[in-house]
């Protein structure tokens, strides 16, 4: 059974209740069916948070490209050149990675300054933070590293 069926499965059973809760207009029933709800509904976020603890595991200690940001380590800003198809499909949040060279030491956190640049600065930049990354051999070439990003802020004009 997917998702969908299911969920509209559990539907159709809550609304079938709760009719037949009120056509009865019993208070103890309507209190138990209250009380119901609520367990099913702890039961249902419980199950979801596990779902995200067992995903976090996995990425944590699976995946091999989670970097953990040290405390004693600074922030680092990269300021990067990228081609305007790139830094379009960017701008517009089709695309929310970056795949660079794992030789300047990328780390969670970091700012990366991504600089159009068409042959010439073209003055438009995305300020963007490091939010993951990858490095796993059986994803990534050789020496390369695939940074998950979230935009900060992005500078269209050039304010020259």
């Amino acid at each position: 059974m997917n998702e969908e069926k299911f969920l509209n499965e559990i539907d159709k059973r809550i609304k079938k209740r709760f009719e037949y809760v009120l056509s009865k207009r019993d208070k103890k029933k309507m209190e138990e069916f209250g009380r119901q709800l609520n367990e099913l509904g702890t039961k249902i976020f419980e199950v979801g948070t596990a779902i995200q603890k067992i995903i976090c595991a996995y990425h944590c200690f699976e995946g091999k490209g989670l970097y953990e940001k040290k405390n004693n380590m600074k922030k680092q800003t990269h300021y990067l050149a990228i081609y305007p198809e790139y830094f379009e499909a960017i701008a517009s949040g089709r695309k929310r990675f970056e795949v660079r060279r794992k030789s300047r030491g990328f780390q969670v956190g970091d700012i990366l300054i991504l600089k159009e640049n068409d042959g010439t600065d073209t003055g438009r930049e995305i300020k963007a933070e490091v939010v993951y990354i990858l490095e796993d051999p059986k994803f990534c070439k050789e020496d390369f590293v695939i940074l998950s990003i979230r935009i900060l802020s992005i500078k269209l004009m050039s304010q020259k």
